[in-house]
């Protein structure tokens, strides 16, 4: 039979073993808590959408006179846009609505993850700090740009075209973006054709809650096709106001100059139909859902 100082000496024992399996399984629950929420949302980036906190805009429509553009359902959660679906308009009817597409947005601690599912291609992104993307390849077709304070400044598209004898030609195209106080003011696109077109922006005096693009020039935005990747808060901060007005200026002997005026109808904070005409006397509008 053990004596007390024997019995002292187990139970001592006992107590350092039980301390030390304790102390060994609270770490191992810290660590499985820390590994499941460095996996959960606040552990993956959080692009600002251009809504600025307020109703993003889930659906975009064109209808009447048409310029090359793009109809648009977008799918959010928890402030992130999780999906982006598109169906591609044109002033020919015989191409009018008929390519579809389907895209995919997967956030990860520092990058997202874009997928065209609908050609079963990857789109590989390089942000900035601000979660905005200065570099985009698309197969072998890429994309730059700049910002200033927050803005889109300027892009540049490369885009390689190979012929069938493997012979490799990269057709460019570029813009430089101005701003007068929070609104867009000018744009100076240069397209394969090397002639600058100059699109000047008249800022209305209602506000842009919504952080909406303007209904045309997206082509001049670098973002003709990919307006997605802005409403999903990756290229640059949205103009304060709405446009009032857009005049093209083209180079001589290109084109011939016209203009397309706005006007807006807003219900509850929300904008929700734009309607447009232009110089020559073409109508067209653009339905926005929330």
């Amino acid at each position: 039979m053990k004596n007390s100082t024997e019995l002292l000496q187990d139970l001592r024992t006992h107590v350092s073993h039980w301390f030390g399996l304790t102390t060994l399984l609270l770490f191992a629950l810290v660590v499985s808590l820390q590994s499941c929420s460095d996996d959960s949302p606040g552990y993956v980036i959080k692009p600002s959408l251009p809504s600025d906190g307020s109703t993003p805009v889930k659906q975009i429509r064109f209808n009447g006179s048409l310029m090359e553009c793009y109809d648009w359902t977008f799918n959010y959660v928890d402030g992130r846009m999780l999906s982006a679906k598109s169906t591609m308009r044109n002033p020919d009817a015989s191409l009018d609505r008929k390519y579809n597409y389907d895209f995919s947005l997967v956030y990860g601690p520092t990058s997202v993850a874009l997928t065209n599912q609908t050609n079963r291609v990857s789109l590989s992104a390089t942000l900035n700090l601000q979660n905005h993307i200065e570099k985009l390849q698309e197969g072998e077709n890429r994309y730059f740009f700049s910002y200033t304070n927050g803005y889109l400044t300027s892009w540049q598209k490369e885009e390689v075209v190979t012929n069938s004898v493997g012979q490799t030609t990269i057709y460019r195209s570029s813009a430089v973006l101005t701003y007068t106080g929070d609104n867009l003011s000018k744009i100076v696109y240069t397209g394969v054709d090397e002639k600058p077109l100059t699109l000047l922006f008249t800022p209305s005096t209602e506000a842009n809650p919504n952080g909406l693009l303007p209904a045309v020039g997206t082509r001049e935005m670098g973002c003709l096709g990919f307006e997605y990747l802005y409403y999903a808060g990756m290229l640059g901060r949205p103009s304060r106001n709405l446009v009032q007005k857009v005049e093209y200026v083209y180079s001589a002997g290109v084109g011939t100059d016209y203009s397309i005026s706005f006007r807006y109808n807003t219900s509850s904070g929300k904008t929700d139909l734009c309607t447009f005409e232009t110089s020559d006397g073409r109508i067209g509008s653009v339905n926005y859902s929330y």
